[in-house]
């Protein structure tokens, strides 16, 4: 019990450390879209271009508009992003992966707003609950909605990126299954989508109902909280549409009745600061924006003293745009998928920031987002006598030391892993590491850590990040993760039955020459670039011809994949790579093989010697065989084969090259088992 305990832990840790890499870049671009955004909006705000007329100079306010729409076009379609990032870099950054994940995104989105009867027309009437994505009328279903579609598709990758069909289909067979696979199950996820998250919708508008009727300020703190916390989610807008413009009422001095916080905040401006607590709703918004840059800085000085610059520039980016903008999403995923504790204590902070802004009498409120323009034209234009902005020297100090002390305590006490205060969240790539064995190309270092590994056979799998050697063993028991400092890692860590190793930049090379090394492969060293050798052999003896020669239309040009052929002088057929036995046909006449470099090569005996029901062929190797590079594997009675009005070429082909070309050195007679007269040719 305890064993399937540990197993499963396991499992879990794994997927935890692995989704914060997978979702790094699509993080990275949303500080893009927020500086782009904010930008745009400082140059189109009214109140500005009022006081610099040459903002309205056309030029520059096309340019302006571009940018915000732009920056804008990024916030809105963040779970696009995730989905494919997450996607991609679960499949080791695989393109295949990345373009089914957008597709796929489309197809779900499109599949959820067709089956609920979204339209255009009634994305404005419903705000709350549905949204364009892409230009698609659908549910708001927030990064979540991508984040499934992310996992989705690296699941139907891991899971059919080598799928056989049959002949006729072996064009779409490989990795070109994965998109048609990832579309279909997209379809599959907007139908649970579209039955469960409706409810997830209207059993939170249902339960807010009281909080909304009333005009009391802990109601508004308690709606703002669960707002916030919402946000992955993409439900915010639940609460957050009845809190801007159904909340609370004020009559103006005009005798108008006005309802919503937004709304009763700019009317009490109008009549000149006739403020009620409801103003704080807005008021709250410059010190959520405070709270949410201070526990940035939190995590920064949380980190160890070498990795304080890394985590730095993780943040700078989400720093800058909540500053000048208030524009939330950069900082906050930085720290939701960082740090998931220190997020929630973002939303206390959020939820009851009107309540500091009453301790402090501040009334400098949001147009915008929050940020330094929206404290500008809100809180400095308006006159210190009605917003009290000159308390922001004040209190803004005090408040900020007060957020810091706290999440720098929970930090401390209940040991929260931030960026950069383990060894190994980050490498140090630039230092100069005295080290037994060199980084560059060599195979004694590869050798060494499997070695420390207790060997091949302990070994589960290998992979890597951008700076880790991820590795899951059989066993940890006796490995010694210093060991690994000798040759060059910065450090190890060790989750259950998962290793990290921090190699820096070097990582996914090093990941190369140690998967090499564990199938056999032949490793060249070419500056900072490895590559594994395709190992090819001449199949028979006889004479080697381009596969545009063969008397076989469909083979020739190269619609099932590109290759080689060889008139036989001699029945005995070899395997023309070091690999793996796929498939056999029921007919002998074509045997499937998986190299150890993972391209997928057909061996097709003979054309049109199906018909012929595997009577010329006689084979010695049985699906499962592993096979080298000039193994026998059994032989073609090529008198039989004439007889019957066929021909005897022996094909190879390549299925499924990404961006090679197959490319003859030589050709002429060869004897089988030759090696060296092929090469692999980027284009």
């Amino acid at each position: 019990m305890n064993k399937k305990k540990n197993e499963a832990a396991s499992k879990i840790m794994t997927g935890l450390q692995s989704f914060q890499p997978a979702i790094m870049p699509a993080i990275a671009i949303i500080p893009l879209g927020g500086l782009l955004m904010g930008l745009g909006a400082f140059l189109t705000n009214a109140t500005f271009v009022e006081m610099y007329p040459i903002l309205g100079n056309p030029v520059i306010s096309t340019i302006a508009w571009m940018l915000r729409n732009s920056g804008q076009f990024v916030l809105n379609n963040i779970g696009f992003m995730f989905a494919i990032s997450i996607a991609m870099v679960y499949s080791g950054y695989e393109g295949f992966s990345a373009l089914s994940a957008g597709i796929s995104y489309i197809v779900f989105m499109k599949g959820v707003g067709t089956i609920l009867g979204i339209t255009a027309a009634t994305v404005p009437e419903n705000m709350a609950t549905q949204t364009t994505v892409l230009g698609i009328p659908t549910l708001n279903t927030g990064v979540m909605g991508g984040i499934a579609v992310g996992l989705l598709v690296a699941w139907c990758y891991k899971k059919f990126h080598n799928t056989k069909l049959p002949l006729a289909l072996a064009f779409f067979q490989g990795k070109r299954t994965v998109p048609i696979m990832s579309i279909c199950c997209s379809m599959l996820l907007a139908f649970v989508f579209s039955l469960v998250w409706p409810l997830i919708q209207s059993g939170l508008q249902a339960s807010i109902g009281g909080l909304v009727n009333s005009e009391n300020l802990l109601a508004m703190c308690i709606m703002l909280f669960i707002s916030r916390l919402l946000v992955p989610f993409g439900l915010h807008a639940l609460l957050n549409t009845p809190l801007n413009y159904e909340f609370g009422t004020y009559v103006t001095k005009s005798g108008e009745s006005v309802h919503g916080a937004v709304n009763i905040y700019m009317s009490q401006l109008a009549d000149g600061g006739n403020w009620s607590d409801i103003a704080f709703y807005n008021a709250g918004g410059a010190f959520s924006i405070l709270f949410m840059i201070v526990i940035a800085f939190v995590i920064i000085a949380s980190a160890k003293k070498e990795y304080r610059k890394r985590t730095l520039g993780l943040f700078s980016g989400g720093i800058v745009t909540a500053f000048l903008t208030g524009i939330s999403e950069p900082i906050l995923f930085s720290y939701l998928f960082t740090c998931p504790p220190l997020f929630v204590l973002n939303c206390l902070f959020h939820g009851f920031s009107p309540y500091f802004a009453k301790m402090a009498n501040m009334y400098v409120g949001t147009g915008f987002a929050g940020g330094l323009m929206d404290f500008i034209v809100y809180g400095i234009l308006q006159g210190n006598a009605v917003t009290h902005w000159t308390r922001a020297f004040i209190f803004y100090p005090i408040f900020g030391a007060f957020c810091f002390v706290v999440c720098f305590f929970f930090i401390k006490v209940f040991n929260l892993h931030v960026p950069g205060n383990r060894d190994g969240d980050f490498s140090d790539d630039d230092e100069d590491v005295d080290v037994e064995y060199k980084l560059a190309g060599n195979l004694k270092l590869a050798t060494k850590i499997i070695s420390n590994l207790k060997g091949k056979d302990n070994i589960i799998s290998v992979d890597s990040c951008a700076t880790r050697l991820r590795i899951t063993v059989k066993d940890v028991a006796g490995i010694n993760k210093d060991s690994f400092n000798k040759l060059g890692a910065k450090g190890t860590m060790i989750a259950g039955n998962n290793l990290q190793i921090i190699f820096g930049l070097e990582a996914p090379r090093i990941k190369d020459e140690v998967k090499a090394v564990l199938t056999g492969n032949t490793i060249i060293a070419v500056s900072n670039k490895t590559e594994i050798k395709e190992e090819v052999a001449v199949p028979a003896t006889g004479k080697l011809i381009p596969l545009s020669e063969v008397k076989d239309e469909t083979l020739a040009s190269g619609l099932i994949g590109q290759g080689f052929a060889v008139e036989p002088t001699d029945g005995l057929v070899h395997s023309p790579v070091n690999g793996t036995i796929e498939s056999i046909f029921p007919t002998k006449h074509a045997i499937a093989i998986k190299t150890d470099t993972g391209k997928d090569v057909l061996l097709h005996l003979g054309i049109d010697t199906v018909k012929l029901e595997g009577k010329p062929f006689t084979l010695c190797v049985k699906v499962g065989d592993l096979v080298s590079a000039g193994t026998e594997l059994g032989t073609m009675d090529i008198a039989m084969v004439k007889a019957a009005g066929c021909e005897a070429t022996v094909c190879v082909l390549f299925i499924d090259l990404k961006d090679e070309t197959v490319k003859l050195t030589k050709t002429g007679n060869v004897r089988a088992k030759e090696l060296g007269f092929v090469d692999f040719v980027k284009y």
